[in-house]
This record gives C-alpha cells, sequence and structure tokens, in this order.
C-alpha cells in the first residue's frame, strides 16, 4: 500500500466545502493509465524543487501555471517564490 497524505475520504469532503487542485505527482505514464478527474499532473515537481536558483523558480512558475491554467484554475495573484518561515 503506498503512503498517503490524504484520505479519499478527507478529499472528498474538502472537495465539497471549497474549491481544490488535485496535483498528482505520478510519472506521465501512470497519469495517462487513470487518475481522478481534473488532477493536474505535475510528476515534474521533484526536479523543480531541487533547483533554487532564480532561473529555476521562474521555471517552475512558468511550468507550473501552464499546467494549472491547461486544467482550467486561474490564480487570482502570481505565486509567490519565497517563503514566511
Amino acid at each position: 500500500m503506498t503512503d498517503v497524505l490524504i484520505s479519499a475520504g478527507e478529499l472528498a469532503e474538502l472537495k465539497s466545502k471549497e474549491p481544490c487542485v488535485i496535483i498528482d505527482t505520478r510519472n506521465p505514464d501512470a497519469y495517462a493509465a487513470g487518475h481522478l478527474p481534473n488532477a493536474v499532473n505535475v510528476h515534474e515537481i521533484f526536479t523543480y524543487l531541487a533547483t533554487s536558483t532564480p532561473e529555476g523558480i521562474r521555471e517552475l512558475k512558468t511550468k507550473f501555471a501552464d499546467a494549472f491554467g491547461k486544467a482550467g484554475c486561474r490564480a487570482r495573484k502570481p505565486p509567490s517564490s519565497t517563503s514566511s518561515r
């Protein structure tokens, strides 16, 4: 059994309460074989998370904006690349 960050029941409850985006981080072949409706496949997240250069952050923003845009998601404001920690 694969570890999960959220159970199916928790996801269903969340989706019923507010808009949300499901991010599928599996490889593209697994995603193509079957995925949740409207899930966004961003397998490359692991590559981008390891890239902390300004160029890498710009590429991350572009890649994710394109992926989420294709899924019909529109940001209310541009994503931030800074942390408040």
